[in-house]
């Protein structure tokens, strides 16, 4: 459970992560026409990964820690995966 002093920051760092997203997703469908060489364009490809693979994982993280867990009696959040009670359909 994320203490409520951080929620502002996390709201922050989502908003920021998904419009760096959004722009990156913007940046590359703009320059998808712009033909060149296979090694720039493998280059590009890979900046691009990478790029995405960084403000995912931050938007993600984010995300996560913004979503108020429902709590069962105790202390152990209530998950979908639960490892003391299998559950085999």
């Amino acid at each position: 459970m994320v203490p409520a002093e951080f929620i502002p920051f996390f709201a922050a760092m989502a908003g920021v992560g998904a419009t760096l997203f959004g722009l990156t997703f913007l940046a590359v469908s703009i320059s998808a026409g712009c033909a060149g060489p296979a090694r720039a364009l493998i280059l590009r490809q890979a900046q691009t990964a990478s790029s995405y693979g960084a403000l995912l994982d931050r938007l993600v993280i984010s995300l996560l820690a913004l979503v108020p867990w429902a709590r069962s009696s105790g202390d152990k959040p209530v998950s979908s995966i639960d490892a003391s009670r299998p559950n085999f359909v």
